[in-house]
């Protein structure tokens, strides 16, 4: 195993011609080197990349913490919200690697994708079933 041309001792590992890296390496490591999502690389990029990453997890938590919260009855708002986040955290996120690596290994990489593309549409119909709470009588479950 040797070390990649004008890498230093942070490079990743080359072993022949192919590079292990992961996506953390390119996201982080070598922007210097790589233009990502047209953003310009250096500093700058790696900024604008971490902004708009940290723009769409807010995007996603902030409303979270209400549409769970409103599922429940105010005498087990914060139980129910706990609970089912944290079992949805462990049964649903957990799984998702397993399941992307068992269907990119066995029928290929773009099956990611369309296990990824499910899960939106799941997602889209559950958020669309919640019933809007405004308006109703929050003693009254």
């Amino acid at each position: 195993m040797r070390l990649g041309p004008g890498s230093s001792c942070c490079a990743p590992p080359v072993v022949g011609t192919r590079r292990l890296q992961s996506a953390e390496w390119d996201a982080g490591w070598n922007l210097n080197r790589r233009t990502v999502l047209g953003v310009g690389a250096g500093p700058g990029g790696a900024l604008g990349m971490m902004a708009l990453g940290l723009l769409l997890m807010g995007f996603t938590y902030g409303p979270l913490g209400t549409m769970v919260a409103e599922i429940f009855p105010t005498a087990v708002r914060y139980s129910g919200s706990s609970l089912s986040f944290n079992f949805a955290g462990i049964l649903g996120a957990s799984l998702a690697p397993y399941i992307a690596t068992w269907l990119a290994k066995n029928y290929g990489l773009p099956w990611v994708g369309y296990y990824l593309c499910g899960a939106a549409a799941l997602t889209i119909l559950g958020i669309a079933a919640i019933r809007e709470t405004k308006g109703s009588d929050l003693n009254a479950h």
